[in-house]
């Protein structure tokens, strides 16, 4: 990670996601908030607990940990984002709770380089794609946490789904009858992404497990969860067009515009509305939720 780059983090959490759709925004809100309930289940976390957020965004998984804690109970949200950072702080105000949270601008890939044994619970969700040195993560996660730590986190795998859907499906919407325009959109997205696609891609389930267990976890629990669906949470093509999937990544829209001609986009968009309008989404997913105890 960049910290001169670091406004993409907060413009892509802030803005690029929701695909400046309200009911859109809503329905992954909706989505991200049953995430992050079952990561602080699987945390077990105590009244006097120190948590630590890495890579926090909007705050949603670390403001949802002071539920569990009392007065004497500390949350540690982090971010490489200053502009992240400040829209916390400002959530944190209207919380009121400035006494048992504070920030801090850290790059999640130098998480070891504060005050060692010195965190209860360290909590995460989507970061593993950005990392380049996923077992040093979890080695610097080993590293901060107290006796009887917990980590507890979620992550996409999308190893797991490339190697399991068709070629030609691009969020859950069949493209194979319009392989000429799907090739381009294809290649151009392969290209903006560049490098920084592999590391979205070179993590399994086994890997993660494997890496736990190596840096010295003494307790590992994985739980894969994969789907195959014909919902989609797209609400209409607008939303589909302008979702940005990543801080890497470029809106369909926005490679439809570089590459397509404009008989081409008319082609793309009608296909499109016409699978929504049918109903016809083959939507892929995996994920993985991950906890280890550190004895």
């Amino acid at each position: 990670m960049n910290l001169g780059n670091s406004d993409k983090w907060a413009k892509w959490i802030h803005e690029d996601r929701f695909a400046k759709n309200d009911e859109f925004a809503q329905r992954l809100t909706n989505v991200a908030t049953r995430i992050r309930d079952q990561i602080l289940v699987a945390a077990s976390i105590q009244l006097e607990d120190h948590v630590l957020d890495v890579a926090t965004g909007n705050g949603l998984l670390g403001l949802g940990a002071l539920k569990y804690l009392n007065k004497n109970g500390r949350v540690y949200l982090t971010d490489i984002s200053l502009e992240n950072l400040k829209s916390c702080a400002k959530t944190i105000q209207e919380l009121q709770e400035e006494s048992r949270v504070s920030l801090h601008q850290i790059d999640c890939e130098e998480l070891d380089e504060g005050e060692g044994d010195s965190i209860d619970v360290i909590l995460s969700r989507g970061i593993l794609p950005y990392l380049v040195d996923k077992e040093k993560y979890f080695l610097d996660c080993y590293n901060i946490l107290r006796s009887g730590g917990r980590l507890s986190g979620h992550e996409p795998l999308n190893s797991f789904v490339l190697k399991n859907k068709p070629k030609y499906n691009l969020y859950g919407f069949d493209l194979s009858l319009i392989k000429k325009v799907a090739d381009k959109i294809i290649q151009k997205n392969i290209e903006v992404q560049g490098n920084l696609r592999d590391l979205m891609l070179d993590y399994t389930e086994h890997s993660l497990f494997s890496n736990l267990i190596n840096v010295g976890f003494s307790s590992v629990q994985i739980n894969l969860q994969s789907s195959y669906s014909h919902l989609t949470i797209f609400p209409d093509v607008q939303s589909v067009l302008k979702y940005v999937p990543n801080p890497n990544a470029w809106s369909l829209e926005r490679i439809a515009e570089t590459v397509l001609s404009n008989e081409e986009k008319d082609t793309l968009v009608k296909h499109i509305k016409g699978l929504l309008a049918n109903g016809q989404v083959r939507k892929y997913n995996a994920s993985i939720f991950y906890a280890a105890y550190k004895k």
